[in-house]
C-alpha cells in the first residue's frame, strides 16, 4: 500500500493539493521476481491563478502501472490512465 499529500499555497505551483493511494505487488510474470505491478488513485486541486486558463477545479484518475527491471539501476515503468 502506499500514500501520498501535497500541500502548496498556490501561488508557486499550480497545483494547491494533490492526493493519492493505491497498492502494488511483484510483477505478474513468474520468472521476473523484481517487477513490480500496482493499481492507484489521485486527486488534484489546482490554484486560483490556473483555474481561469484550463476552467478546471481540480483532476482526478486511476493509473496502472507495471515496472520492469532491466538491470539493477534501470527500470522501465509504462503506465495506463
Amino acid at each position: 500500500m502506499f500514500g501520498r499529500i501535497g500541500y502548496s499555497t498556490g501561488a508557486s505551483n499550480p497545483i494547491e493539493q494533490f492526493y493519492s493511494l493505491g497498492a502494488f505487488s511483484r510483477g505478474l510474470v513468474p520468472t521476473r521476481d523484481r517487477d513490480t505491478c500496482g493499481l492507484g488513485y489521485y486527486h488534484a486541486n489546482l490554484s486560483d491563478e490556473i483555474r481561469p486558463f484550463l476552467n478546471v477545479h481540480s483532476e482526478q484518475g486511476v493509473e496502472f502501472f507495471y515496472n520492469i527491471e532491466i538491470t539493477p539501476w534501470l527500470h522501465i515503468t509504462p503506465t495506463c490512465r
